[in-house]
Parts: structure tokens; sequence; C-alpha cells
């Protein structure tokens, strides 16, 4: 019996073999290949679907685990020593089993490397080059060279140990993918035509630094974002989550549209829509349900997509993220994502239990346990919309860990950005190059929204992004929504302060604006007595 993994888990062994683990990755395959039906890159020269491509990829990538010193070694719960060799490597190798066309053989053998998130130079040190033992680079890299040899050579024999349950697995695949494709997987079950991977570490390697472009480095990404998708929630035996509700009828009930004099605002009912839009109009009116309106044209037609709402400050994604889940269509299916997002998580746990202060101590590590494998989760393409700062999306063009992940969970994403007036000038240059990039190499489509656009930065994104649809609220319309009223009151405070004093007394909201601090605190210890909810504010806080 082969093993992907066996572990301890509060004192209890978890044992997972082989074909589960695969058969779990495969489930996540189903829901992933509904997100990207379609190859996000134009495949030349071969005669395998997008869709048999990835199941290849998939179902592939750890067979390397077969090996009895991965079996023996690293599996072994009682062994204290390491196996310096990485499966992937012997992973990779299995593809040559495969009478499938190099070019995608290739891609499908470098995404499977690096789904470990292990760096190509990292792999590249389990090559080898033949060498006579006398050797320019003189006796010690010669001695190196032998060293690797040996090493690959015990690493590869391991596999052939366990042939005969490789030979096991293989047929189960090759039945996994005819259930699929009604169609036969041709794999040769001889071990002698398992190639070595070790020229093509050390070309692809070269490749990079030499900054050649002879590989498929897009389809590359999208096929190792998916596959760390795959290993990561079919290891967690998580899943990837759907949209199915309509949101604009939930909306309609929720707001009993129709009944009545009740109806859409004019900016909610010009944002049903699919095409990219800008959206004007006071806070308060409406915006978050009519960027959802806009997202559920698209949603309707593949309910797999992706929401990424972008807010500027932590404390806005957590109420946003709060409001959302009390909503129907989205109820268990947000995430968010900032700085301090382990201690929301934590935080929306505790006060979901009325009585925090008799928690007892096992409880509040079972709390922080969930919380963090929500933080973990949220790194993963699962949950449906995600609530980010600028700054989650930014980083994955500076091929941050994970990054891969992050790109294909943006392709085919709908975007929506509120507040996009709150970030400084770098940043908002920054946003629209990324923007720009997404929308035209990733098919995202945006919904930008804001109380306040500048006239500059409103015509910065219409010409850079080529949204064009504008939404404002009529002047009639906006003219309800006037949210504050100020009574100015001529002179000095001094000249005011009797007034002041009584509209005070009377339980009505005063504002006293000084020029100084030191005249703000004064007028703050003059003043308080005559109210209960008083408040100082000024720079020196």
């Amino acid at each position: 019996m082969l093993y992907a993994k066996r572990h301890y888990e509060q004192n209890q062994l978890i044992e997972e073999t082989l074909e589960q683990h695969i058969g779990e990755c495969l489930k996540v395959y189903e829901k992933i290949i509904q997100l990207i039906p379609c190859s996000p890159v134009d495949i030349k020269d071969t005669s395998l679907t997008w869709k048999q491509i990835v199941f290849i990829l998939v179902a592939f990538h750890d067979m390397g685990k077969a090996s009895s010193q991965f079996q023996n070694i690293t599996l072994n719960l009682e062994s204290h020593e390491s196996w310096h060799f990485r499966h992937e490597v012997l992973s990779a190798e299995f593809l040559d089993l495969l009478n499938i066309e190099e070019g995608i053989k290739t891609a499908v053998k470098i995404a499977i490397l690096g789904h470990h998130e292990k760096s190509i130079n990292e792999l590249s040190k389990v090559s080898y080059s033949d060498v006579d033992c006398v050797h320019p680079f003189g006796k010690g890299f010669a001695m190196m060279i032998q060293k690797r040899q040996n090493i690959y050579a015990n690493a590869k024999q391991s596999v052939f140990d366990n042939w005969d349950e490789c030979i096991d697995v293989l047929r189960w695949i090759q039945l996994e993918y005819e259930k699929r494709f009604d169609k036969k997987l041709e794999i040769s079950l001889n071990f002698k035509h398992m190639g070595s991977i070790c020229d093509l570490l050390e070309d692809y390697e070269n490749a990079i630094l030499e900054q050649e472009n002879k590989y498929p480095y897009k389809l590359i990404l999208f096929l190792k974002g998916i596959l760390i998708t795959c290993d990561h929630l079919g290891s967690g035996h998580n899943t990837i989550y759907d949209i199915t509700s309509d949101i604009l009828e939930w909306y309609k009930q929720k707001f009993q549209i129709g009944i009545g004099e009740n109806d859409f605002r004019s900016t909610q009912k010009v944002s049903n829509t699919k095409e990219d839009s800008i959206l004007i109009a006071p806070t308060g009116t409406g915006k978050t349900e009519a960027a959802f309106i806009w997202a559920n044209n698209h949603l309707v037609v593949n309910a797999y997509r992706r929401v990424l709402y972008v807010l500027p400050y932590t404390a806005s994604i957590i109420g946003m993220y709060s409001r959302l889940q009390k909503e129907p269509f989205a109820t268990g299916k947000v995430d968010m994502k900032h700085g301090k997002s382990l201690y929301a998580y934590y935080y929306n746990l505790l006060e979901a239990q009325q009585h925090t202060n008799d928690l007892l101590v096992e409880n509040k590590k079972e709390i922080q346990a969930t919380a963090r494998l929500m933080r973990q989760t949220s790194k993963e393409i699962s949950k449906p919309i995600k609530i980010v700062t600028p700054y989650q999306i930014i980083k994955a063009f500076y091929r941050a860990k994970g990054y891969e992940t992050l790109l294909t969970e943006f392709y085919d994403a709908l975007f929506i950005l509120d507040e996009i007036h709150c970030y400084d000038e770098e940043l908002v240059c920054i946003l629209i190059l990324v923007l720009q990039y997404l929308k035209q190499s990733f098919n995202v489509r945006l919904f930008l929204m804001s109380a306040t656009f500048p006239e500059v930065l409103k015509n910065l994104l219409v010409n850079e992004l080529k949204i064009y649809h504008n939404i404002r609220m009529p002047k009639e319309e906006l003219k309800r929504y006037v949210r504050h009223r100020l009574h100015l009151l001529e002179g000095t405070i001094e000249e005011n302060i009797d007034d002041i004093i009584y509209n005070l007394k009377e339980g009505k909201r005063v504002l006293v604006v000084c020029n100084t601090v030191k005249k703000a605190q004064h007028m703050y210890n003059q003043l308080k007595q005559y109210t209960s909810s008083h408040l100082l504010l000024h720079s020196y806080f």
C-alpha cells in the first residue's frame, strides 16, 4: 500500500493512501475546471483538451511519493532520518510514461516540479551532467557530480522497488480518466520508459537566468497555480465554493421591491449591467448592493467566478466581512485578506460565542486553531468572495510567495474597488497599471465606486482602464441624501459661549472648532460639564 501522508493529529494517527490523496485532489479539479473551463492561453500542437491536460497534471503530481525511500523515511514517524531528495522530481519523470506531445509534457513537468514552491535553483541541485573523473573545474566538482549521480540513482531505484504498487495506481488513474473523457489514457507500465529530468532542470534554469523566451511561461504559471490549489485543498479535504443564488432576486425580497412604492435606487438600476463601470454616489445610498447587482450579471453565467472586493482600510474590510456574512448569498463564502486578518478571524469567532468570559483555555485554543485555518484557507482559491486591500492584489506582481495561485484566482475575476480616491498618487498609479494588465491579459471585469471622485482621477481611470459606463445619482434624488446640516454662528467662540452652553443643555450636537490645540483643550475642559457625551480631537492624539 502506497501512502501520500501519515501524521498524528490530536494523538490520532492520520493516514491517507496515494490513491485517496489524488482522488481528493481530483474532486477539487472538478471544481476548478468549472472556474477555468477553457485554457487561459492559446494551446497549440496538442491533441489533448484543456480539461485533459489539467487532469494529467493533478493525477501525476505526487506519483514520486511511491518511492520506497519516501515511504520508509519521510512517512516513517519513528525515523529521525531525512530523505535528501524531492518527490516532485520523480513525479515529473512519470510523465515520460505517457505518449503525449513534448511541449505539453514539458509544461506539465515544470508545473509539477514547482508545486511545493521550491525554486528551480533548489531543485536543480539534484541534477547532474555526465562528466569524466578529470574535470576542468577540478576534482572537488567531479566528486560533487558523482555524489549527485549516486543520490539520484538511489532515488530512481527506490521507485522501481515499489513498481508493482505504482502500476496499481497508474491503472486506477487510467480508469478515472476513462470515466471523465470516455477514452483511454495510454500509459506505459514499463519502468525503463521513465526518463531523467536532469537535462530539463538545467535547461529551464539557464533559460530563466538568460531570460530566454523558449518556454510557455504563462501556461506553466496557470498550471502551477491550479495544481497548488488542488493539492492544498485536496490535502485539507476542502473545496472551491460558488455563488448559485440570484443576488438580484434576493435584494428584491430583502427590500420588498415591487411592493407598494418600494423600488431600487436609480444607481442600482443602472448598475444592472455587464459593462465595466464607475459609480459615484453618497455614502449610505446602496453602492455595495449596486456592485453585487453588477456582479450578479456575470455570476449567472459562471457561478464560480471570483469576486475581489478591494477596500483601503483594515477596519472597513472587517466591517464589510461581517456585513456580507449576513447576506444569504454570501454566508460562509467570504474571506478577508489583510495584515491583521488572523486577529480579525479570531475576534469574530470569539464574538460569536456569547459567553466569551467563561471560555475555557481548551476552547480558546480550538478557536485559535480555527482562526489559523481560516487565514490559511483565505490564501487558497476556495471562498468566492475575498475582501482585500490593494496590496494583496499588487503583491502578486512582485512574485511574493504564492503569486501563481493569486494570479490564477484573478483570471476572469470580478474586481469591485471601493473608495479608490483614498490612495496616494503612487499607489493609484501602480494600481492602474496592475488593473490594466489584468484587464488585458486575465479577462477581469471592473466596478469602481466612491462617494468622492476628483475629476482628474476619474478621467485617468476612464482613459487608462477604458471604463465608459458612468453611473451618477440624479440631482433630484441626491437632494434626499443630505447627511449633515450645519448652522454656523457669527463671531468668536467667547461671544457665543452662552448659546453653546444653552444648546448643550438642550441635548443638541455642538461642534466647537478651535485653531490651536491649547485652545481646544481649554474649551473642552470648560464645556464638558454641560453634557454627558463629549469628545476632544486634536493632532496631539
